[in-house]
């Protein structure tokens, strides 16, 4: 909520900004990608064995 402050009690003036998201960025190594494809042939084999 929004409120006022005289020009003279002001000290500084701030910007902020972030980014908000739900997605990850894609892993940076060939090791993070191999891991991924791991898990994923894990969850596949699971499934089938599940039938």
């Amino acid at each position: 909520m929004p409120y006022k402050v005289n020009a003279e009690e002001v000290l500084e003036v701030w910007q902020f900004h972030s980014l908000h998201t739900t997605n990850l960025p894609e892993g940076a190594t060939d090791m993070d990608r191999l891991m991924k494809m791991m898990q994923e042939m894990k969850a596949e084999i699971k499934s089938i064995r599940n039938g």
